[in-house]
Order: C-alpha cells, then structure tokens, then sequence
C-alpha cells in the first residue's frame, strides 16, 4: 500500500469517528431537544389560539375575572388578619394559649387556602381563554 491509501483511509475513519462524536456531542443533543421543545411550544400556542372567545362571551369572562380578582384580595385581606388575630390572642393569653387555640386558627387558615387556591386556578383558567 502507498501512502496515499493510507490518509484515504485514515481520512474515511476520521470522518466516521467525527460523526460519532457529533451525534452524541451534548450541545448538540440539546440544540436538538430545544428544536423539539420549540415544535411543541408552536403546537400549544395553536391550540391555545384556536379557543379565544370573542364579543359577549369575552365581556362575561372579563367580569367574572374581576370578581375573581376581587374575592382573591379579599381572602388575601381575610387571612392577614386572621394572622393578626392569633397572635393578639396568643399575646393576650400568654401561657394560656393551646393547641385547641392553634388549630382552630388552623382550621380557619385551611378553609381561607383552599378557597384562595380555588379562584386562584379559575383565575389562570380564564386568563388562558383571555390570552391572545
């Protein structure tokens, strides 16, 4: 064999041990993952798109979103002073304050949560109709 055979072939396993490399070469592993990511991403604001609402039914939305808005800082107002009625009782009682005290304070705090969380998913849902 000449030496001209030998970079030939040198230069066909390079180019295949390069190919190799590149498929598993984690940048572009991720440039491909963020392709499919950016695909997905397209498909979901199509879909998203495709149920806005328009005319009476936006205005409903609009309103019931202001409502929910409004119950929201109320709850919010609500669970401030719940928090600040403990602590005047738990500072008047002192050494009297229990457990009972606590989780009834608890129970309330609880019930304020779970209707905070409540509007705050009705609220994310009708932003998503709203959204352009």
């Amino acid at each position: 064999m000449n030496t001209t055979n030998h970079i030939k072939l040198f230069e066909e396993y390079a180019s295949s041990l390069v190919l190799e490399m590149d498929m598993n070469d984690p940048i572009l592993i991720l440039a491909r993952a963020n392709k499919d990511k950016s695909k997905r991403d397209k498909e979901e604001l199509a879909k998203r798109l495709a149920k806005r609402v328009y005319g009476r039914k936006r205005e409903e939305l609009e309103i019931k979103l202001e409502e929910i808005n409004e119950e929201i800082a109320d709850l919010f107002k609500l669970k401030s002073q719940t928090f600040e009625d403990q602590e005047a009782e738990a500072g008047g009682k002192s050494e009297d304050w229990n457990d009972d005290d606590a989780n009834e304070y608890g129970t309330i705090l609880n019930d304020i949560d779970e209707k905070l969380e409540k509007f705050l998913t009705q609220r994310k849902e009708i932003e998503t109709k709203l959204a352009y």
